[in-house]
């Protein structure tokens, strides 16, 4: 439920986690309340990939977390080191979404592994 007369903290030092229960909450209640009606049942879909993605997210922050450790990254690298990986992980999905359209493309026949 949105309170737009409810003012939002600001945190300085870590401003990611400004309001971040308040619109997850929010965004929960609105799916809920969509799906209730019959119209919008297909949005259950929607709301199960939403909290995959978060489950996902946290997954990913302890991957982080051991790379970072196993790596013994000083604590002043490892926010450039996240974005080059994040920069480079976006890079190699664009190359490989390319080449697998291009052998779809090709050949018919590798649809059927890729799915």
């Amino acid at each position: 439920m949105i309170h737009p007369h409810r003012e939002l903290t600001i945190n300085p030092r870590n401003p990611l986690r400004n309001g971040k229960k308040y619109f997850i909450t929010d965004g929960i209640s609105f799916f809920r309340k969509l799906i209730s009606s019959d119209r919008f049942a297909s949005l259950r879909t929607d709301q199960h990939g939403f909290i995959t993605e978060k489950s996902l997210s946290v997954d990913n922050l302890f991957v982080f977390v051991i790379i970072m450790r196993s790596f013994a990254v000083p604590r002043a690298f490892q926010q450039k080191a996240l974005l080059i990986g994040i920069v480079m992980a976006l890079a190699m999905r664009g190359i490989f979404i390319a080449l697998g359209a291009a052998a779809i493309e090709r050949f018919s026949w590798v649809f059927y592994i890729f799915g």
